[in-house]
């Protein structure tokens, strides 16, 4: 990539971060000259990813021109397998450079297959007036070297999802396991700096658990990806049909959470679960923690909006491999 290319992925950056800017703002943000600058803004205008919106308002000098991002020529795709109701469902979004939805569309999903994800895919596509950047997905399982190696029911196991989208519709895929992105959603959403360390749990109500650890914008998989299958703690029964009560599921998940607290030392556990108060649940975990003199005391927040926070991953997903992303704390 050349230095001018770089700038402008650094000018890319700070248009998907705020709505506006004006060359002069932009110039002492990069650290270039306004001549540099001009020639930038003028081959973005060009090539349409960015317009021009008016004057900013000024009472000293002559105002600048206001930019802003096309939006519509930075768009991701946004799709989560999600189990609903012991069967899987499709939930799309399209999204622009201003995270603006699109398109949107949600459908049964009884024919577990490949073809059938492709199809809901392209119709999703057919709504964007331009390609979009990337596509990200989420799904109920984990893949090694790019094949879903465990996944709801063995349902996907074998696919290549990555290469068959980005082979068959010209776009970047990725995918990543659904419980993983509702960890890094939580914490985007809250503002936490993952470099201070973020444990994440998912239990769904009669179900197993999934953890994961994010640690400066990096999710820590393991060997096979199989860090975080906590499913195989040993209170677990090794019969997949047996089903807990919610008693218990809150024991399982104090355990748990004391085990990544004593191995990793987190400064923040963040636990997507239904029906359990996060006030009980932290003095249960601080009790667990005392009574084993763990001199060690994250701070546990719990969540029931899983789905939600899955999206946010997805974007996260969606621009990890892109040369510009949103930047936080601009201007």
């Amino acid at each position: 990539m050349d230095r001018k290319e770089s700038k402008k992925n650094l000018i890319r950056s700070l248009f998907l971060s705020e709505p506006s800017w004006t060359k002069p703002l932009l110039a002492k943000q990069i650290g270039v000259s306004t001549v540099t600058m001009n020639i930038l803004i003028d081959e973005l205008l060009q090539d349409g990813e960015i317009i021009a919106v008016g004057k900013e308002r000024s009472t000293v000098g002559r105002p600048s021109t206001m930019y802003r991002l096309n939006a519509e020529k930075f768009s991701y795709l946004l799709v989560s397998i999600v189990e609903h109701d012991q069967a899987l469902r499709l939930e799309g979004r399209l999204i622009d450079g201003r995270k603006e939805i699109v398109a949107q569309k949600d459908a049964d999903y009884p024919d577990v297959s490949l073809p059938a994800l492709l199809d809901f895919i392209k119709g999703l596509l057919l709504e964007s007036p331009h390609p979009p950047l990337s596509v990200a997905i989420a799904i109920p399982g984990k893949s090694v070297d790019g094949t879903v190696a465990i996944s709801w029911w063995d349902k996907m196991n074998g696919w290549r999802i990555e290469e068959t989208v980005t082979e068959t519709f010209h776009v970047p895929a990725h995918i990543e396991n659904d419980a993983n992105l509702a960890t890094i959603g939580f914490a985007h959403r809250l503002g936490i700096d993952s470099k201070e360390g973020v444990v994440g749990l998912y239990y769904p109500h009669l179900s197993r658990p999934g953890a994961s650890f994010f640690y400066d914008e990096q999710l820590i998989t393991g060997t096979d990806s199989l860090a975080g299958e906590v499913k195989y703690l040993p209170f677990f029964s090794s019969e997949q049909s047996t089903v807990y009560t919610l008693e218990q599921e809150v024991d399982f998940t104090v355990r748990i959470l004391a085990l990544y607290t004593i191995l990793l030392a987190p400064k923040h556990i963040l636990v997507h679960i239904n029906n359990v108060n996060g006030n009980v649940l932290g003095q249960k975990l601080d009790a667990a923690l005392k009574d084993m003199g763990i001199p060690i005391k994250p701070e546990l927040l719990v969540s029931e909006d899983y789905e939600e926070h899955v999206y946010i991953g997805l974007l996260w997903l969606a621009q990890k491999e892109l040369p510009f992303k949103m930047r936080r704390n601009v201007k």
